[in-house]
């Protein structure tokens, strides 16, 4: 009779963390006609002079930043819905989050402790009434 043995091994990653450091916060703009508005991953500030204009008097923009604590020896995905809605009481705008961009501090690639920050864009028609409109940006990380 001919034996061998194998061993068995098992590794087990650090669970992915996702928290939160600050909410995404776009300023204060004033809307007299069709353009567009954005905040940029790495806090630049566009807008469309003449028609949707930056508010210097108003909140400073800020965009929404969330630590992700995850095992270095493993690469992860971080995804962050497309289009969020923004409303103040019946009114809604959208929140494109995919054209202003994701910006991961510390490198490139997803592995170990990062840093991401999140802007937005939103595209006005000129006729949208004003207020503070609020939604929720969710980031969710997992490794690959």
């Amino acid at each position: 009779m001919a034996d061998d043995d194998a061993t068995a091994s098992i590794t087990i990653l650090a669970p992915i963390t996702v928290t939160k450091d600050t909410d995404l916060q776009l300023g204060s703009i004033v809307v007299s006609g069709a353009g567009s508005y954005q905040l940029a991953g790495n806090g630049t500030v566009t807008d469309t002079a003449g028609t949707v204009d930056a508010f210097a008097g108003g909140v400073t923009p800020a965009v929404a930043t969330f630590d992700i604590t995850a095992d270095a020896s493993a690469t992860y995905d971080v995804d962050v819905a497309d289009d969020v809605t923004l409303t103040s009481g019946a009114n809604t705008l959208t929140l494109s989050t995919s054209e202003a961009g994701l910006v991961v501090n510390g490198g490139t690639g997803l592995s170990g402790n990062r840093t991401v920050s999140v802007g937005g864009r939103i595209v006005f028609a000129g006729t949208e009434p004003a207020g503070t409109y609020t939604g929720t940006v969710n980031l969710q990380a997992a490794y690959n």
